[in-house]
């Protein structure tokens, strides 16, 4: 690095400007010139001034010491040649207790700001060391220079030999660490004691953490063998699904061929589901007295007790019924609206005449348990039901029978199912 020229208000410098060649420049004034204000100066606008630095006894702070003595606010501006470039730094006052905030580095002649370097870090990028090393080395105070006496001398040389620095002694240093490790450990209530609880608490949850962590792995591991049960158990459950299916396949083989056989005996008794199919549309019920009625179905029951009589003794039973049963199965699959208009007579003891009323999804009328087979439950049926259109067609209503029914009005008018008579 290599500094071109300087211009700043700066303590006892109001604007003034220096000039330096290249080589070596050797400035010499009077006392009180301001040779010491242009060193400071130049250390002010490389690391900039402390503001954190306070008065006191024998000690003034530079922001105080080198405030300009023309009132004017503390200014500066830094010309040099770095790597073969030249960059101009500036330096201002953006407020009265803030000397020299204010920052700027770019290429000089230009407004390109110089990349890296900050009002912080200014100096330091520069020059490559800190302000402290800076101000120790290569700017070197008058103040620096006096050593008064033998012993002053003796002491700097043992102190850089013993710490590298010539104004601490290594057994003076030696002698405040002591002191001071000794002021930590005394009491409960020291640095070192506390600092040293905190490690035996952190250690203790160091070792908490490794517990859990052992922990977490046996119960990954028993995890995993549980995974490892439950996809064997997964796999026999698979298998005997498997084996479970088949059977139910098997299962409805024989059962289809149930249903074949079924199929054939429904074909064989087409024929005479289609005559049956046929007389039933023709069918239509009777009128008659709720007396005629009763007195048919009285014949009729009389003539099912011989014919069961007959069987008893011998008779030769008929089957058909079933054969009829079936028949109208055949009709209801050739034609769904048939079953709106079918009626189950007698339940049959026959195999078959409940799987074809199962089929249907019909209900006998009639459970005697009459074990005949030539039918008599049917004709008892037709009575019944001829005596059911008797009375639905000729029985007379309450006003035609002149019957008292005020009685009824409050039940018809409110919710309730009682009437209070009283």
């Amino acid at each position: 690095m290599i500094i071109r020229h300087m211009q700043g208000t700066f303590g006892t410098l109001d604007g003034e400007q220096l000039r330096l060649d290249t080589g070596l420049n050797i400035i010499y004034a009077p006392n009180e010139s301001g040779k010491s204000t242009w060193c400071a100066f130049l250390r002010a606008m490389l690391y900039g001034i402390d503001t954190s630095q306070r008065a006191r006894a024998g000690f003034v702070p530079d922001k105080q010491k080198y405030a300009p003595w023309s009132g004017k606010p503390m200014a500066g501006e830094l010309e040099l040649e770095q790597g073969g470039k030249c960059i101009t730094i500036r330096r201002w006052t953006e407020a009265p207790n803030a000397p020299l905030r204010g920052f700027s580095a770019v290429y000089t002649g230009t407004d390109i700001p110089v990349p890296g370097l900050t009002a912080a870090d200014a100096g330091e990028q520069l020059t490559g060391v800190s302000a402290e090393v800076f101000a120790r080395t290569a700017f070197i105070g008058q103040g620096g220079l006096v050593v008064t006496g033998t012993p002053e001398l003796e002491k700097r040389i043992s102190a850089i030999v013993t710490s590298g620095e010539e104004a601490s002694s290594y057994t003076e240093a030696d002698a405040q660490l002591r002191a001071w490790l000794r002021r930590r450990r005394s009491g409960q209530h020291g640095a070192l004691p506390e600092l040293e609880g905190r490690i035996t608490t952190v250690e203790e949850q160091l070792h908490r953490l490794e517990r859990n962590a052992q922990e977490q792995a046996a119960c990954a591991a028993e995890l995993k063998q549980t995974d490892a049960e439950l996809q064997t158990v997964t796999e026999q459950m698979n298998a005997a699904r498997q084996r479970q299916r088949r059977a139910a396949l098997s299962s409805m083989g024989e059962e289809k061929s149930n249903l074949r056989t079924l199929e054939q005996t429904l074909e064989q008794a087409r024929r005479d589901a289609a005559a049956k199919r046929t007389a039933l549309e023709q069918t239509h019920f009777g009128v008659q007295t709720p007396d005629e009625a009763g007195e048919i179905a009285e014949r009729d029951v009389q003539r099912a007790e011989s014919l069961a009589g007959t069987a008893e003794h011998g008779g030769k039973p008929y089957f058909w019924i079933a054969a009829l049963v079936l028949a109208a199965l055949c009709a209801v699959r050739l034609c769904p609206a048939v079953r709106d208009v079918l009626f189950l007579s007698h339940d049959s003891y026959e195999v078959g005449y409940r799987i074809a009323a199962e089929a249907l999804g019909l209900q006998p009328c009639l459970r005697l348990g009459m074990r005949l087979g030539e039918g008599s439950g049917c004709p008892l049926l037709f009575r019944i039901l001829q005596g059911a259109c008797a009375v639905l067609n000729g029985m007379a209503t309450f006003p035609e029978a002149a019957i008292e029914d005020e009685y009824l009005t409050p039940i018809r008018q409110g919710d309730a199912f009682t009437v209070d008579k009283s």
